[in-house]
């Protein structure tokens, strides 16, 4: 071998050594960068093991303390459940008990509390609930013990009162309004009531609770009572909502003879009313106008004096001259269609105003007779009213909506029977009739 053969072996020995150390190299490259590779992913699976572990952790937390705020939530929901009650709110003027209740006194009171509780059970049954039932009676208690002058009126309040401790039948006094206010004010507070699961609220004939229930009509909460028919007022608000009778325990009609006729009478076919009703002359003194009876609650009604007080006045009443309209009322007008219209009738505003401030008793001024006499009226007798007073005190009174609007047929009725601006009347909640013609064109 030449040494050019052996220098040609060695090289081509040193470029293979060369080549296989570069290997090598790379070889170890990639094992030391898939070792790395390979920490890295074990520090990122001990990682999201550990933030896995720490989320578990967390949902079995928060499932734990589902778990107990459901327990919570249904311990609150029984508590609350045993604290909810119905309540029935009634306006003791006008839902009057049946009168075998009132002859019996005290055992009557226990016997109506009892039947009472048994409508009202079995009424919310129907609407699958079922509580404890508060009664709110409020009423004039004066003034029914002189509509049922024959009961004992105190016995019967008595038992009522003593059937169950929830159940109560409250004096409000002997002012016209009183049941109402405080009937209104319970109203008010316990339909924010969480724990009053519903309300049965009677007062079915007297239209000042309209404003109050027409901001619920329709609320699930509400059933109304009829006892006496629906006041004219509540008619929508009557469509609207849940209503009831309890005809087992209260009278389907009012006590005072006036006011039975109107209780007859279809709150949704008012033209029956003129065929339904008797009008009573001044002289059988009677002569209260129709439509203020109806507005008078029925204990106020049952306070009159007695027919002969009303009809021996004092002197002051018997030295004042007579009223232009004693005798037959005001004449009645009517339009091309038979309907009634008022009158046109002129009076100074500071005339209005005047008569206004003093709180006049239309009967006694218009007509010379007032069923609830001197002593007992809450409006002012007095003196002969002058010619324009008496203008200004009509043009006051018909400030009152008539019940029976363009069909009155009532000489002593004292409110007005339509809209005097007619189907041009703008107003959104216009208390009157309106008719096409309001022009007077026959007196009847």
């Amino acid at each position: 071998m030449s040494d050019s053969d052996a220098q040609q072996i060695s090289l081509g020995l040193a470029q293979a050594y060369e080549v296989f150390q570069k290997h090598d190299q790379a070889k170890d490259e990639f094992v030391r960068m898939m070792i790395s590779k390979i920490k890295t992913l074990e520090e990122r699976l001990q990682n999201q093991d550990f933030e896995l572990e720490q989320k578990t952790d967390l949902v079995s937390y928060y499932h734990k303390a589902l778990k107990q705020s459901e327990s919570e939530l249904q311990k609150q929901k029984t508590k609350q459940e045993q604290s909810n009650f119905t309540l029935v709110l009634l306006d003791g003027d006008i839902m009057l008990f049946h009168d075998k209740y009132l002859e019996k006194g005290m055992e009557g009171g226990k016997d109506a509390a009892r039947g009472l509780k048994v409508a009202v059970e079995s009424y919310m049954d129907e609407k699958g609930t079922s509580s404890r039932i508060l009664v709110q009676v409020y009423a004039n208690v004066s003034g029914l013990k002189k509509l049922y002058d024959t009961c004992d009126v105190n016995g019967f309040i008595q038992g009522f009162n003593m059937f169950d401790g929830l159940y109560q039948i409250i004096d409000a006094g002997n002012g016209k309004e009183c049941s109402d206010e405080k009937v209104k004010k319970l109203f008010e507070l316990f339909i924010k009531d969480v724990h009053c699961n519903h309300i049965i609220f009677g007062a079915s004939a007297d239209n000042g609770y309209a404003r109050l229930l027409e901001a619920y009509a329709g609320n699930e909460r509400l059933t109304l009572l009829e006892g006496p028919p629906f006041a004219r007022e509540l008619a929508s608000i009557v469509r609207q909502s849940q209503t009831t009778q309890f005809a087992s325990v209260f009278r389907s009609s009012k006590k005072d003879p006036v006011i039975d006729q109107l209780s007859q009478l279809s709150l949704f076919s008012p033209e029956a009313a003129p065929a339904q009703l008797t009008i009573l002359s001044p002289v059988s003194a009677q002569p209260a106008s129709l439509t203020n009876a109806v507005s008078r609650t029925y204990a106020a009604l049952a306070s009159r004096p007695p027919v002969a007080k009303a009809q021996n006045q004092t002197a002051i009443e018997t030295k004042r001259s007579r009223s232009p309209w004693t005798e037959n009322g005001f004449p009645i007008w009517q339009n091309v269609h038979g309907e009634r219209v008022d009158e046109k009738l002129k009076a100074p505003m500071k005339d209005i105003e005047a008569v206004k401030g003093k709180k006049l008793c239309n009967n006694y001024h218009l007509f010379d007779n007032c069923l609830y006499g001197n002593d007992d009226c809450e409006h002012r007798h007095g003196p002969r009213l002058s010619e324009a007073e008496l203008v200004a005190q009509r043009v006051l009174a018909r400030s009152t909506p008539c019940f029976a609007g363009s069909e009155c047929e009532n000489p002593w009725c004292t409110c007005g029977h339509q809209c005097h601006y007619g189907f041009n009347c703008n107003r959104s909640q216009c208390r009157f009739p309106h008719i096409s013609d309001i022009k007077p064109a026959q007196k009847i």
